[in-house]
């Protein structure tokens, strides 16, 4: 479990999400529409995920294609 010490001044903001403060905005389901910088970190965390999870397919598709053509 993450922890983190907040002061008063950084709960003046719109979010009071604890994940926006344990560096975990990635997991919250409104970081997409977020306007807060600390939501770019978790917006970049999921495109990257997206980007090798796609990665990944690609190339499984790209094997079987080759399996295929093989024969």
């Amino acid at each position: 479990m993450k922890t983190t010490v907040v002061s008063s001044k950084d709960l003046t903001s719109d979010c009071w999400s604890a994940k926006r403060f344990t560096g975990s905005c990635d997991t919250c389901i409104r970081v997409i529409k977020c306007k807060l910088p600390e939501a770019r970190e978790g917006r970049l965390k999921i495109f990257k995920k997206r980007i090798k999870k796609l990665t990944l397919e690609l190339k499984e598709v790209e094997n079987q294609f080759w399996e295929e053509n093989r024969k």
